[in-house]
Protein backbone atom coordinates (compact mmCIF):
# COMPACT_ATOMS: atom_id res chain seq x y z
CA UNK A 1 0.00 0.00 0.00
CA UNK A 2 1.46 3.06 -0.91
CA UNK A 3 1.69 6.01 1.52
CA UNK A 4 -1.22 8.10 0.09
CA UNK A 5 -3.49 5.31 0.12
CA UNK A 6 -5.72 4.22 2.72
CA UNK A 7 -7.29 1.24 4.29
CA UNK A 8 -10.52 0.95 3.62
CA UNK A 9 -11.44 -2.82 4.33
CA UNK A 10 -11.86 -3.84 8.01
CA UNK A 11 -8.55 -5.78 9.63
CA UNK A 12 -9.15 -9.17 8.66
CA UNK A 13 -8.50 -11.84 11.80
CA UNK A 14 -6.56 -15.08 10.77
CA UNK A 15 -8.03 -18.36 11.98
CA UNK A 16 -5.24 -19.72 13.78
CA UNK A 17 -5.51 -22.57 16.10
CA UNK A 18 -4.23 -22.50 19.81
CA UNK A 19 -1.62 -25.12 20.60
CA UNK A 20 -2.73 -27.64 23.30
CA UNK A 21 0.64 -29.80 23.50
CA UNK A 22 1.71 -29.85 27.02
CA UNK A 23 4.94 -28.76 27.74
CA UNK A 24 7.73 -31.30 27.95
CA UNK A 25 9.60 -31.45 31.00
CA UNK A 26 13.16 -29.96 30.57
CA UNK A 27 15.13 -32.40 32.59
CA UNK A 28 14.87 -30.30 36.01
CA UNK A 29 15.78 -32.23 39.13
CA UNK A 30 12.99 -31.10 41.79
CA UNK A 31 13.78 -33.64 44.52
CA UNK A 32 17.10 -32.34 45.96
CA UNK A 33 17.01 -32.41 49.77
CA UNK A 34 19.22 -28.72 51.00
CA UNK A 35 19.85 -29.78 54.47
CA UNK A 36 20.04 -26.71 56.80
CA UNK A 37 23.70 -26.62 58.38
CA UNK A 38 23.95 -23.88 61.17
CA UNK A 39 26.93 -22.12 61.49
CA UNK A 40 28.45 -20.85 64.00
CA UNK A 41 29.86 -16.93 64.17
CA UNK A 42 33.82 -16.43 65.36
CA UNK A 43 34.19 -14.38 68.15
CA UNK A 44 35.69 -11.66 65.47
CA UNK A 45 32.97 -11.47 63.33
CA UNK A 46 30.52 -11.26 66.58
CA UNK A 47 32.43 -8.34 68.22
CA UNK A 48 32.26 -6.84 64.66
CA UNK A 49 28.67 -7.70 64.35
CA UNK A 50 28.19 -5.40 67.88
CA UNK A 51 30.34 -2.62 67.01
CA UNK A 52 28.41 -1.99 64.12
CA UNK A 53 24.77 -2.74 65.96
CA UNK A 54 26.21 -0.01 68.22
CA UNK A 55 27.18 2.86 65.97
CA UNK A 56 23.55 2.33 63.93
CA UNK A 57 21.46 1.74 66.68
CA UNK A 58 21.65 5.67 67.60
CA UNK A 59 20.81 6.67 64.29
CA UNK A 60 17.55 4.34 63.97
CA UNK A 61 16.55 5.52 67.50
CA UNK A 62 16.90 9.42 65.99
CA UNK A 63 14.57 8.71 63.12
CA UNK A 64 12.26 6.71 65.05
CA UNK A 65 12.23 9.78 66.88
CA UNK A 66 11.69 12.10 64.07
CA UNK A 67 8.83 9.67 62.51
CA UNK A 68 6.87 9.84 65.97
CA UNK A 69 6.92 13.82 65.73
CA UNK A 70 6.73 14.69 61.88
CA UNK A 71 3.80 15.43 59.63
CA UNK A 72 5.04 13.89 56.81
CA UNK A 73 2.59 11.33 56.41
CA UNK A 74 -0.15 12.95 57.12
CA UNK A 75 -3.01 12.37 54.66
CA UNK A 76 -5.47 14.42 56.00
CA UNK A 77 -4.42 17.38 54.15
CA UNK A 78 -7.14 19.64 52.69
CA UNK A 79 -7.20 22.35 50.32
CA UNK A 80 -7.46 24.75 52.88
CA UNK A 81 -3.99 23.63 54.23
CA UNK A 82 -2.65 23.45 51.10
CA UNK A 83 -3.65 27.04 50.31
CA UNK A 84 -2.31 28.03 54.10
CA UNK A 85 0.58 26.30 52.48
CA UNK A 86 1.57 29.43 50.14
CA UNK A 87 1.50 31.97 53.03
CA UNK A 88 3.26 32.81 56.01
CA UNK A 89 1.71 31.28 59.33
CA UNK A 90 2.87 31.60 62.71
CA UNK A 91 2.35 27.98 64.32
CA UNK A 92 3.54 29.08 68.03
CA UNK A 93 4.94 31.98 69.89
CA UNK A 94 6.99 31.48 72.81
CA UNK A 95 7.96 34.27 75.52
CA UNK A 96 11.13 33.64 77.69
CA UNK A 97 9.95 36.36 79.83
CA UNK A 98 6.46 34.85 80.60
CA UNK A 99 6.11 33.42 83.92
CA UNK A 100 5.57 29.11 83.70
CA UNK A 101 5.33 25.79 85.48
CA UNK A 102 5.66 22.75 83.20
CA UNK A 103 5.32 19.50 84.25
CA UNK A 104 5.21 16.94 81.55
CA UNK A 105 6.63 13.25 80.74
CA UNK A 106 9.28 14.25 80.34
CA UNK A 107 10.68 15.77 83.13
CA UNK A 108 9.59 19.36 85.42
CA UNK A 109 11.23 22.59 84.47
CA UNK A 110 10.58 25.45 85.96
CA UNK A 111 10.66 28.85 83.81
CA UNK A 112 10.12 31.40 86.97
CA UNK A 113 12.40 33.69 85.58
CA UNK A 114 13.23 36.85 87.43
CA UNK A 115 11.58 39.81 85.55
CA UNK A 116 14.21 42.29 86.52
CA UNK A 117 17.18 40.47 84.80
CA UNK A 118 15.50 39.00 81.87
CA UNK A 119 12.74 41.69 81.05
CA UNK A 120 13.24 42.53 77.30
CA UNK A 121 16.34 40.57 76.96
CA UNK A 122 16.99 39.60 73.28
CA UNK A 123 16.75 36.00 71.71
CA UNK A 124 20.78 35.54 70.72
CA UNK A 125 20.69 32.16 69.09
CA UNK A 126 18.81 29.49 68.73
CA UNK A 127 19.40 25.95 66.77
CA UNK A 128 16.85 22.65 66.19
CA UNK A 129 19.05 19.40 66.81
CA UNK A 130 18.78 17.00 64.32
CA UNK A 131 15.98 15.48 64.44
CA UNK A 132 13.79 18.33 64.48
CA UNK A 133 11.76 17.29 67.60
CA UNK A 134 13.60 19.86 70.31
CA UNK A 135 14.56 23.94 69.88
CA UNK A 136 17.02 25.35 72.04
CA UNK A 137 17.29 29.03 72.38
CA UNK A 138 19.51 31.18 74.35
CA UNK A 139 19.12 35.11 75.63
CA UNK A 140 21.59 38.01 76.42
CA UNK A 141 23.30 40.89 74.85
CA UNK A 142 25.59 40.51 71.98
CA UNK A 143 27.15 44.21 72.39
CA UNK A 144 28.69 45.49 76.08
CA UNK A 145 30.44 48.98 76.62
CA UNK A 146 32.77 47.00 79.21
CA UNK A 147 32.12 43.99 80.74
CA UNK A 148 29.46 41.69 81.03
CA UNK A 149 27.13 41.81 83.77
CA UNK A 150 24.10 40.32 82.94
CA UNK A 151 22.93 36.83 83.27
CA UNK A 152 22.17 34.54 80.41
CA UNK A 153 19.55 31.94 80.01
CA UNK A 154 19.26 29.15 77.99
CA UNK A 155 16.30 27.25 77.05
CA UNK A 156 14.36 23.61 75.35
CA UNK A 157 11.81 23.02 74.17
CA UNK A 158 10.59 19.65 72.66
CA UNK A 159 7.77 18.11 70.71
CA UNK A 160 6.21 14.80 72.46
CA UNK A 161 4.36 12.36 70.39
CA UNK A 162 1.73 13.72 68.43
CA UNK A 163 1.75 17.00 70.54
CA UNK A 164 1.14 20.11 68.09
CA UNK A 165 3.50 22.86 70.29
CA UNK A 166 6.84 22.78 71.63
CA UNK A 167 6.61 22.25 75.05
CA UNK A 168 9.40 23.84 78.00
CA UNK A 169 11.46 21.12 79.27
CA UNK A 170 14.76 22.54 80.57
CA UNK A 171 15.91 25.80 81.86
CA UNK A 172 19.16 26.84 83.13
CA UNK A 173 21.10 30.12 83.94
CA UNK A 174 25.02 31.02 83.26
CA UNK A 175 26.97 33.90 84.77
CA UNK A 176 27.67 36.03 82.02
CA UNK A 177 25.44 36.36 78.30
CA UNK A 178 25.47 33.64 75.87
CA UNK A 179 26.74 33.92 72.24
CA UNK A 180 26.25 31.10 70.69
CA UNK A 181 24.21 27.96 70.89
CA UNK A 182 24.74 25.12 68.71
CA UNK A 183 22.95 21.56 68.48
CA UNK A 184 25.59 18.67 67.13
CA UNK A 185 24.41 17.65 63.88
CA UNK A 186 24.38 14.17 64.44
CA UNK A 187 24.16 13.67 67.91
CA UNK A 188 20.53 14.77 68.48
CA UNK A 189 21.20 15.16 72.33
CA UNK A 190 24.28 17.40 72.10
CA UNK A 191 24.45 20.66 73.08
CA UNK A 192 27.32 22.92 72.89
CA UNK A 193 27.08 26.69 74.21
CA UNK A 194 29.33 29.74 74.29
CA UNK A 195 29.88 32.73 76.69
CA UNK A 196 30.94 36.66 76.75
CA UNK A 197 33.26 35.60 79.42
CA UNK A 198 34.97 32.85 77.52
CA UNK A 199 33.14 30.03 78.58
CA UNK A 200 32.28 27.02 76.53
CA UNK A 201 29.81 24.38 78.11
CA UNK A 202 28.26 21.11 76.57
CA UNK A 203 24.74 19.49 77.38
CA UNK A 204 23.37 15.96 76.63
CA UNK A 205 19.64 16.18 76.78
CA UNK A 206 18.95 12.90 77.12
CA UNK A 207 19.46 13.01 80.63
CA UNK A 208 16.29 14.79 80.79
CA UNK A 209 13.95 11.94 80.05
CA UNK A 210 16.05 8.90 80.06
CA UNK A 211 14.94 8.27 83.74
CA UNK A 212 18.32 8.29 85.46
CA UNK A 213 19.12 11.29 87.39
CA UNK A 214 22.68 11.86 85.37
CA UNK A 215 23.90 15.87 85.54
CA UNK A 216 22.57 17.41 81.94
CA UNK A 217 25.56 19.71 82.25
CA UNK A 218 28.74 17.13 80.53
CA UNK A 219 31.47 19.54 81.19
CA UNK A 220 32.59 23.01 80.72
CA UNK A 221 35.91 25.00 79.85
CA UNK A 222 36.45 28.65 80.62
CA UNK A 223 40.56 28.71 80.43
CA UNK A 224 41.54 28.84 76.97
CA UNK A 225 40.23 31.92 75.57
CA UNK A 226 41.50 33.99 78.76
CA UNK A 227 38.26 35.03 79.43
CA UNK A 228 37.30 37.13 76.31
CA UNK A 229 34.19 36.56 74.26
CA UNK A 230 33.37 33.31 72.30
CA UNK A 231 31.59 35.00 68.98
CA UNK A 232 31.82 31.52 66.93
CA UNK A 233 31.14 27.92 67.62
CA UNK A 234 30.48 25.43 64.99
CA UNK A 235 30.60 21.23 64.85
CA UNK A 236 32.82 19.76 62.02
CA UNK A 237 31.31 16.86 60.06
CA UNK A 238 33.21 13.68 59.69
CA UNK A 239 34.34 14.41 56.17
CA UNK A 240 35.77 18.07 57.39
CA UNK A 241 37.14 16.04 60.51
CA UNK A 242 39.50 13.68 58.22
CA UNK A 243 40.60 16.98 56.07
CA UNK A 244 41.06 19.36 58.02
CA UNK A 245 43.03 17.48 60.85
CA UNK A 246 44.01 14.66 58.64
CA UNK A 247 43.06 11.97 61.52
CA UNK A 248 40.64 9.85 61.84
CA UNK A 249 38.38 9.79 65.48
CA UNK A 250 36.30 7.44 67.14
CA UNK A 251 32.48 7.34 67.12
CA UNK A 252 32.07 9.22 71.08
CA UNK A 253 34.87 11.48 70.02
CA UNK A 254 33.37 14.98 68.17
CA UNK A 255 35.07 18.06 66.90
CA UNK A 256 33.93 21.14 68.21
CA UNK A 257 35.46 24.84 66.94
CA UNK A 258 35.40 28.06 68.96
CA UNK A 259 36.36 31.35 68.03
CA UNK A 260 36.98 34.37 70.23
CA UNK A 261 38.04 38.04 70.78
CA UNK A 262 41.47 37.07 71.47
CA UNK A 263 42.61 36.20 67.46
CA UNK A 264 42.23 32.44 68.45
CA UNK A 265 40.65 29.31 66.73
CA UNK A 266 40.79 26.29 68.73
CA UNK A 267 39.66 23.19 67.97
CA UNK A 268 38.45 20.67 70.78
CA UNK A 269 37.74 17.56 70.97
CA UNK A 270 34.43 16.36 72.93
CA UNK A 271 34.84 13.17 74.49
CA UNK A 272 31.31 11.36 74.76
CA UNK A 273 32.14 8.43 77.03
CA UNK A 274 34.77 10.56 78.95
CA UNK A 275 32.21 13.78 79.21
CA UNK A 276 35.53 15.78 78.22
CA UNK A 277 36.72 18.80 76.35
CA UNK A 278 40.30 18.57 75.22
CA UNK A 279 42.25 21.18 73.17
CA UNK A 280 43.46 19.38 69.88
CA UNK A 281 44.69 22.68 68.04
CA UNK A 282 44.76 26.09 68.95
CA UNK A 283 45.50 28.79 65.58
CA UNK A 284 46.53 32.55 66.44
CA UNK A 285 45.57 34.70 63.57
CA UNK A 286 48.69 36.46 62.60
CA UNK A 287 47.56 38.23 60.03
CA UNK A 288 49.48 41.74 58.76
CA UNK A 289 47.86 44.04 60.49
CA UNK A 290 48.51 41.50 63.98
CA UNK A 291 52.05 41.34 62.51
CA UNK A 292 52.48 45.09 62.58
CA UNK A 293 50.92 45.56 66.40
CA UNK A 294 51.37 42.59 67.98
CA UNK A 295 48.00 42.45 68.63
CA UNK A 296 45.52 39.50 67.35
CA UNK A 297 42.38 40.33 65.80
CA UNK A 298 38.61 40.29 67.47
CA UNK A 299 37.35 37.71 65.83
CA UNK A 300 32.84 38.11 64.99
CA UNK A 301 32.28 34.98 63.24
CA UNK A 302 33.97 31.91 61.89
CA UNK A 303 33.23 29.30 59.04
CA UNK A 304 34.80 25.99 57.29
CA UNK A 305 34.52 25.14 53.85
CA UNK A 306 32.26 22.38 52.79
CA UNK A 307 34.21 19.16 51.57
CA UNK A 308 32.31 18.62 47.83
CA UNK A 309 32.29 15.02 46.87
CA UNK A 310 32.72 15.75 42.92
CA UNK A 311 36.63 15.65 42.15
CA UNK A 312 35.97 17.47 38.67
CA UNK A 313 37.93 20.62 38.90
CA UNK A 314 35.28 23.88 39.25
CA UNK A 315 34.64 26.51 36.72
CA UNK A 316 34.60 29.96 37.44
CA UNK A 317 32.87 32.19 34.74
CA UNK A 318 33.60 35.85 35.96
CA UNK A 319 37.44 35.05 35.69
CA UNK A 320 37.81 32.08 33.72
CA UNK A 321 40.37 30.30 35.81
CA UNK A 322 40.39 26.73 37.37
CA UNK A 323 41.32 25.60 40.53
CA UNK A 324 41.03 21.80 41.47
CA UNK A 325 38.46 21.31 44.71
CA UNK A 326 41.11 19.60 46.87
CA UNK A 327 42.98 23.19 47.03
CA UNK A 328 40.36 24.83 48.94
CA UNK A 329 38.97 21.50 50.76
CA UNK A 330 41.18 22.71 54.16
CA UNK A 331 40.17 26.41 54.33
CA UNK A 332 38.61 28.64 56.76
CA UNK A 333 37.00 31.94 56.84
CA UNK A 334 37.15 34.44 59.49
CA UNK A 335 35.49 37.75 59.86
CA UNK A 336 36.30 40.28 62.47
CA UNK A 337 34.92 43.34 64.06
CA UNK A 338 36.87 45.58 62.06
CA UNK A 339 35.53 44.64 59.22
CA UNK A 340 38.54 42.70 57.68
CA UNK A 341 37.99 39.26 55.78
CA UNK A 342 40.98 36.75 56.35
CA UNK A 343 40.96 33.32 54.40
CA UNK A 344 42.95 30.08 56.42
CA UNK A 345 44.57 27.42 55.94
CA UNK A 346 45.15 24.47 58.09
CA UNK A 347 47.57 22.05 56.28
CA UNK A 348 49.95 25.12 55.83
CA UNK A 349 49.58 26.62 59.65
CA UNK A 350 53.14 27.91 60.81
CA UNK A 351 54.16 28.96 64.40
CA UNK A 352 54.73 33.05 64.48
CA UNK A 353 56.70 33.25 67.49
CA UNK A 354 54.30 31.25 69.71
CA UNK A 355 53.37 27.64 70.12
CA UNK A 356 50.30 28.45 68.51
CA UNK A 357 50.13 28.17 65.15
CA UNK A 358 49.21 30.73 62.25
CA UNK A 359 46.66 29.56 59.69
CA UNK A 360 46.00 32.67 57.94
CA UNK A 361 47.17 32.78 54.28
CA UNK A 362 45.59 36.14 52.88
CA UNK A 363 43.22 38.73 53.16
CA UNK A 364 39.73 39.17 50.64
CA UNK A 365 38.80 42.86 50.63
CA UNK A 366 37.01 43.90 53.99
CA UNK A 367 33.95 45.91 54.91
CA UNK A 368 33.82 48.94 56.19
CA UNK A 369 32.30 47.88 59.87
CA UNK A 370 32.27 44.29 61.95
CA UNK A 371 31.45 41.25 60.00
CA UNK A 372 27.95 39.60 61.86
CA UNK A 373 27.87 36.79 59.90
CA UNK A 374 29.58 34.69 56.88
CA UNK A 375 28.63 31.20 55.13
CA UNK A 376 30.61 29.01 52.31
CA UNK A 377 27.59 27.83 50.68
CA UNK A 378 27.18 24.39 50.64
CA UNK A 379 26.40 23.79 46.61
CA UNK A 380 28.46 26.02 44.88
CA UNK A 381 32.22 25.58 45.47
CA UNK A 382 34.30 28.65 46.77
CA UNK A 383 31.39 30.64 47.20
CA UNK A 384 31.25 33.00 50.73
CA UNK A 385 28.23 34.65 51.45
CA UNK A 386 29.16 37.64 54.54
CA UNK A 387 26.83 40.73 55.41
CA UNK A 388 28.91 42.98 57.46
CA UNK A 389 27.12 46.03 59.80
CA UNK A 390 27.94 48.44 56.88
CA UNK A 391 24.49 47.39 55.44
CA UNK A 392 25.97 44.70 52.74
CA UNK A 393 25.68 41.82 51.79
CA UNK A 394 28.63 40.55 49.67
CA UNK A 395 29.70 37.18 47.99
CA UNK A 396 33.18 36.44 47.45
CA UNK A 397 34.89 33.84 45.33
CA UNK A 398 37.63 33.22 47.55
CA UNK A 399 40.22 32.61 44.55
CA UNK A 400 39.49 36.05 44.14
CA UNK A 401 40.62 39.19 46.06
CA UNK A 402 37.36 41.44 45.86
CA UNK A 403 33.30 40.77 46.15
CA UNK A 404 31.82 39.41 42.82
CA UNK A 405 28.24 40.52 43.95
CA UNK A 406 27.61 43.41 46.54
CA UNK A 407 24.01 44.10 47.64
CA UNK A 408 23.44 47.34 49.49
CA UNK A 409 20.88 47.00 52.52
CA UNK A 410 18.23 49.81 53.29
CA UNK A 411 17.93 48.55 56.64
CA UNK A 412 20.02 47.55 59.79
CA UNK A 413 19.96 43.91 59.64
CA UNK A 414 21.28 41.15 62.12
CA UNK A 415 21.13 37.70 60.94
CA UNK A 416 21.58 36.15 57.01
CA UNK A 417 21.62 32.59 55.81
CA UNK A 418 21.54 30.55 52.68
CA UNK A 419 17.73 29.09 52.25
CA UNK A 420 18.08 25.62 52.59
CA UNK A 421 16.20 24.60 48.87
CA UNK A 422 18.36 27.04 46.88
CA UNK A 423 21.74 27.46 45.74
CA UNK A 424 21.30 31.21 44.96
CA UNK A 425 18.92 32.70 47.37
CA UNK A 426 19.65 34.22 51.10
CA UNK A 427 17.17 35.51 54.01
CA UNK A 428 18.06 38.17 56.22
CA UNK A 429 16.84 39.39 59.18
CA UNK A 430 15.69 43.20 60.18
CA UNK A 431 17.48 44.02 63.34
CA UNK A 432 14.92 46.70 64.09
CA UNK A 433 11.45 47.62 64.31
CA UNK A 434 10.07 48.29 60.74
CA UNK A 435 6.84 48.59 59.11
CA UNK A 436 7.91 46.09 56.50
CA UNK A 437 8.42 42.10 57.14
CA UNK A 438 11.19 41.36 59.21
CA UNK A 439 12.76 39.14 56.68
CA UNK A 440 13.60 39.59 53.39
CA UNK A 441 15.10 37.70 50.69
CA UNK A 442 17.13 38.25 48.17
CA UNK A 443 18.79 36.36 44.53
CA UNK A 444 22.88 36.52 44.86
CA UNK A 445 22.81 35.69 41.09
CA UNK A 446 20.48 38.97 40.28
CA UNK A 447 21.23 41.18 43.33
CA UNK A 448 17.32 41.80 43.01
CA UNK A 449 14.88 41.20 46.26
CA UNK A 450 12.50 38.57 45.59
CA UNK A 451 8.77 40.05 46.22
CA UNK A 452 7.34 37.89 49.38
CA UNK A 453 4.18 38.66 47.70
CA UNK A 454 2.97 34.89 49.02
CA UNK A 455 3.41 36.45 52.87
CA UNK A 456 -0.02 37.20 54.30
CA UNK A 457 0.85 39.50 57.91
CA UNK A 458 -1.38 39.24 60.57
CA UNK A 459 -1.79 42.53 61.58
CA UNK A 460 -2.59 40.88 65.00
CA UNK A 461 0.66 38.96 65.54
CA UNK A 462 3.63 40.95 66.28
CA UNK A 463 5.64 40.09 63.94
CA UNK A 464 7.18 42.97 62.89
CA UNK A 465 9.60 43.42 65.90
CA UNK A 466 12.96 43.62 65.52
CA UNK A 467 14.86 39.73 64.83
CA UNK A 468 18.17 39.21 66.73
CA UNK A 469 18.48 35.43 64.88
CA UNK A 470 16.35 33.05 62.93
CA UNK A 471 16.73 28.97 62.42
CA UNK A 472 15.53 26.90 59.67
CA UNK A 473 14.08 23.36 60.91
CA UNK A 474 16.83 20.63 59.79
CA UNK A 475 14.00 18.25 58.48
CA UNK A 476 10.89 20.71 57.37
CA UNK A 477 12.53 23.26 55.38
CA UNK A 478 9.85 25.81 55.48
CA UNK A 479 9.61 25.70 59.33
CA UNK A 480 11.87 28.56 60.52
CA UNK A 481 12.26 29.74 64.29
CA UNK A 482 12.89 33.72 64.79
CA UNK A 483 13.99 35.06 67.80
CA UNK A 484 12.90 38.85 68.60
CA UNK A 485 14.79 41.77 70.77
CA UNK A 486 12.07 41.38 73.15
CA UNK A 487 12.59 38.08 74.05
CA UNK A 488 10.00 36.06 72.04
CA UNK A 489 10.08 33.15 70.09
CA UNK A 490 8.12 32.90 67.13
CA UNK A 491 7.73 29.47 64.98
CA UNK A 492 6.89 30.56 61.24
CA UNK A 493 5.74 28.00 58.19
CA UNK A 494 6.65 30.17 54.99
CA UNK A 495 5.96 29.57 51.55
CA UNK A 496 9.33 28.22 50.70
CA UNK A 497 8.30 27.20 46.79
CA UNK A 498 7.49 31.18 46.34
CA UNK A 499 11.10 31.51 47.36
CA UNK A 500 12.67 30.11 44.09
Amino acid sequence: MNDNESQTEPLKILNQTTSTNPLKDSGIQSDIQIESVPQTLSSSTLNSLSNWLKKISPMILSELKFNETSNVFDDDVSSEDEEQDSKLSIVQTICINATQDVNNELGTASLNLDQSNMNQMPIIGLSWNSIGYTLAAASGYLYHESWCEHIGSIFVYSKKSNAKDLIAIYETKMSSCITVIIFHPKESDLLAVATVSGEISLYNISHLNDGSNREVLLCSESSSHTGKCISSLLWLNNEQTNKYLMKTFSITEKILVSGGSDGKVIIWIVNLSTSSISKNTCFELYNAMARKTNLLPDISCVDFYHIFKTSDKMFLQSDQSLIDREDLDDYFAVGCKTGELLLCRTSTARSFGTSNLDPCVGNLEAHKACILNLSFSSTKPRILLTLGADQEIRIYDVIVNSPIQIIYLDNEFSCIKWLPTSGSSVIVSASKHTDLFPLQVFNVDTRREIALKGFVMDKSADVNVGQSTFEFHNREHNLLACGDVCGKISIMKIPIKNLQ
